[in-house]
């Protein structure tokens, strides 16, 4: 069911039951009031039929017909009981009493001196009558013939008033959804036109702070993060080609070169030592993408095991060194905490290793063999890592871009690479909860600084 058919049902309903309670109070209040006004007229019936009865022989007989022309007027199915009393108000004549009169109602007559009650569609009104005859219990009885017709006639009406007043209130339920989401439907046939091929297109925000306008705002930053999601993809997808095709061109290139004519040892050895580099350099790359679509994976898709950063960086310093001699690494492990707990993150080794190679890797390989620091500190909740250098330094305009993946500062490019590295280390480091920033100064050198949250 679609939301205006949805919202007009709703209001439909609210404002039916609304219209119902209304006018079934109406109805009620008109039942209890023509009931009322029917035992008011029985209450003055009474006392006028009384009066005329027990008083006729001291009025005259023109006076009489006229009272009982104006006030003797029979109701419908009206029956009036006279039943005397003596002195202590008990009743004379008892076999005179219908049957349908209760001996409640008869007491209450007797001590109330007024009494009613209702037997289906029949009122019933007793009164106390004090004649110089004697004491009596008269009681009028009749049927509400005008008042019932008048009710029926009532809830005729209200049923017709309740059936037009809910196919009004539908059709102005339905306008009124119509309006509610006439930003809805603009918003959906401009979400239409957007596609892959124009994410630069946006939806129209109405600043007046609603709902609808929160949502459009929202969709709006949503596509600008899918443009530079594609964006990306396009850059990496014609990044990566590119890098890869180098290294395939130069293989090819030596392997037709050697074929075309017969040469000696010495120049097929060369061609198979380029050979040879190009196709580590092509394995590298290659590896080096299989690792970035790794650490493209989920949280929960990661080996979750307690890592401790501080043994990881002494066992990968103490491999770096050996393998690449020239470079020079401290160790920082002065501001150590105390509790070695602090010390410990949950994640995985390999990728951990592989972030923290491409981190102490880019700091060597741009500081010319000057000196790399790393540092180590840990506080309850988080482990900071820190990896300072001496190099060439990063722009401060290119910073926000140097983590995005084939991308290279304008002074890194005389330096052997592709650009992967930073880019890896920060999608791992993000994989794992950690947070990256780097801070740099051209000519003078970079700080990346690595902090993930602990088991403390």
């Amino acid at each position: 069911m679609k939301i205006r058919n949805k919202i007009t049902l709703i209001f439909t309903l609210l404002a039916g039951s609304v219209l119902l309670v209304i006018m079934v109070f109406i109805y009620i209040f008109s039942d209890r009031y023509t009931d009322y006004e029917f035992y008011q007229r029985l209450s003055e019936r009474a006392n006028v039929i009384a009066g005329i009865h027990f008083e006729k022989d001291e009025v005259s007989s023109e006076m009489y017909a006229e009272i009982q022309e104006k006030y003797l007027h029979k109701l419908s199915e009206e029956k009036e009981t006279i039943i005397p009393t003596d002195s202590m108000k008990r009743l004379i004549n008892n076999q005179h009493i219908p049957r349908n009169f209760s001996p409640s109602f008869l007491v209450e007559i007797l001590s109330q001196k007024h009494a009613r009650f209702r037997t289906g569609k029949i009122y019933h009104v007793g009164i106390l009558y004090f004649d110089n005859q004697g004491n009596f219990v008269v009681i009028v009885s009749a049927k509400n013939r005008y008042g019932q017709a008048q009710l029926n006639n009532l809830l005729h009406v209200l049923l017709i008033a309740f059936f037009i007043g809910m196919i009004v209130i539908y059709f102005i339920g339905r306008l009124y959804a119509g309006k509610v989401l006439q930003p809805m439907a603009a918003i959906t046939e401009k979400a239409k036109d957007i596609s892959a091929h124009n994410l630069h297109l946006r939806l129209d925000a109405i600043d007046n702070k609603d709902e609808i306008s929160e949502l459009a705002v929202t969709f709006n930053h949503m596509l600008d993060r899918l443009e530079t999601a594609f964006q990306l993809q396009s850059n990496f997808v014609n990044n990566a080609s590119h890098e890869l095709r180098n290294p395939l061109t130069a293989i090819l290139g030596e392997a037709e070169v050697s074929l075309q004519q017969e040469r000696s040892a010495d120049d097929y050895k060369k061609a198979l030592q380029i050979i040879e580099k190009e196709s580590e350099r092509l394995d590298s790359l290659i590896t080096s993408l299989l690792k970035l679509a790794q650490a493209g994976n989920t949280r929960e898709e990661v080996t979750n095991t307690p890592v401790r950063i501080d043994e990881l960086l002494v066992e990968l310093v103490h491999e770096w060194e050996n393998n690449n001699p020239d470079n020079q690494i401290r160790l920082d492990m002065s501001r150590l905490p105390e509790e070695s707990g602090w010390l410990s993150v949950r994640g995985d080794e390999s990728l951990l290793r592989a972030s923290f190679i491409n981190i102490i890797g880019n700091a060597c390989k741009f500081s010319n063999n000057k000196e790399v620091v790393v540092g180590i500190t840990g506080k309850a909740g988080s482990v900071t890592v820190s990896v300072k250098d001496q190099g060439v330094g990063i722009a401060e305009a290119e910073l926000q871009n140097i983590a995005e993946p084939f991308y290279r500062g304008t002074n890194a490019r005389s330096f052997e690479g592709f650009g992967i590295g930073l880019s890896l280390a920060h999608r791992i480091i993000k994989l794992h909860g950690g947070t990256l920033s780097i801070s740099s100064e051209l000519q003078k050198g970079t700080e990346v600084t690595v902090s993930f949250p602990n088991n403390a």
